[in-house]
């Protein structure tokens, strides 16, 4: 087990505090318990172990040098990476929300609380602008994204133009942080329409709660449903595993996996609460459920296998030319950019041959001395 745990700890870097934290927490409860077993206290220290071999690599030495950053950049890219996370966690913490409220609602009526629903219509004025602002974005998204090029000028023009900050780097990073824009807003704005519709039709919002939440405390909550310990940890967790990234000068996407995981691990867990599983499967509200994971799944689904076809079509052509080239004893290959971009709301993350891994793994391979993507 201590060399188990020490491969576990050795892995990586955004999620083995996370699992020390759990396996600490493990060998506590045992010991509670009297239930401590040699082998649950060699796994921990193999995973201590293999974590501190981790953090004292020399290569994080080398690349915490190139990087030389500074206190404060480390809690920026902890809010900007946070705020990237939100977006992929959204629905999940969505979820937790209503599950919470449901607990609240059905504790409430247990104590012959009264609840009356407030101003219950099923759709509004502001919802009716709300749908007419996403169908005008995939609109935009459709026919080339004509929206957020224009937003882009204006941004540029009449703000980064008269601040005298303006060059093409900074029109290539703002191009490229505007390039996802109507998807992401529609993707958001769908969302907070669904939870708006979901929270008002089962008179969750906190309005509808006002009259009772004043007289219902979170210990009370947690005592009568200890599952809810559980969940609760799991959101600890991923707070935890988010704020000890604040140790490395980067925060890439990918390092937010660990943190979303929990929180997709939390909202499921909800379901071992009986209350939270009989009401949100009862009949009359399954398919609230049904229609909600329909609604998030198939405009994902869609995007992955409209993403793939392109990428799988243009590779398919650029590896026949490639072919032909290399054949004809070439070294040194041009190529045209794949139209697939990387995009706020990653479905499918690419990165064609411009970049530095990639193009030194092409180059070595194919036995080429360069290769340039003309974009």
């Amino acid at each position: 087990m201590f060399v188990s745990g020490l491969i576990a700890g050795w892995t990586i870097e955004n999620t083995a505090a996370a699992m020390n934290l759990i396996t600490a927490g493990f060998v506590i409860y045992n010991t509670q318990k009297q239930q401590l077993k040699k082998w649950m206290l060699t796994g921990l220290f193999g995973t201590l172990t293999g974590f501190c071999l981790l953090l004292i690599a020399p290569g994080n030495y080398v690349r915490y040098a190139e990087t030389n950053t500074k206190l404060i950049h480390h809690f920026l890219n902890l809010i900007a990476a946070g705020a990237e996370l939100l977006i992929y966690v959204l629905p999940a913490i969505l979820f937790l929300v209503l599950v919470w409220r449901i607990l609240i609602k059905n504790h409430a009526q247990k104590q012959g609380l009264y609840i009356a629903a407030i101003n219950n219509k099923h759709f509004t004025a502001s919802d009716l602008l709300t749908t007419s602002v996403i169908f005008f974005l995939i609109i935009s998204y459709i026919n080339g994204t004509f929206f957020s090029k224009w937003l882009t000028e204006l941004l540029y023009n009449n703000i980064a133009v008269p601040l005298g900050i303006a060059n093409n780097h900074l029109k290539v990073q703002l191009s490229n942080t505007m390039s996802g824009f109507e998807e992401a807003v529609s993707y958001l704005l769908m969302l907070s329409l669904i939870a708006k519709l979901l929270f008002r039709t089962l008179s969750l919002r906190k309005k509808d709660l006002s009259s009772i939440l004043p007289k219902i405390s979170r210990k009370e909550i947690f005592r009568l449903y200890p599952e809810c310990r559980y969940t609760a940890a799991l959101i600890v967790l991923a707070i935890i595993n988010h704020i000890i990234m604040i140790a490395s000068p980067s925060f890439p996407g990918r390092a937010g996996f660990g943190s979303a995981v929990f929180l997709i691990m939390a909202a499921i867990s909800s379901f071992n609460i009986s209350s939270i599983s009989a009401y949100l499967l009862d009949n009359k509200r399954k398919k609230y459920i049904t229609i909600l994971a329909v609604i998030l799944i198939l405009p994902l689904a869609a995007a992955v296998l409209h993403h793939h076809l392109i990428l799988n079509k243009e590779n398919n052509v650029r590896m026949d030319f490639i072919e032909k080239k290399i054949s004809q004893g070439a070294d040194y290959l041009e190529l045209q950019p794949i139209s697939i971009r990387s995009s706020l709301l990653r479905h499918v993350y690419f990165v064609d041959l411009n970049n530095s891994v990639s193009k030194y793994g092409f180059c070595r391979y194919y036995k080429l001395k360069n290769v340039k993507v003309i974009d």
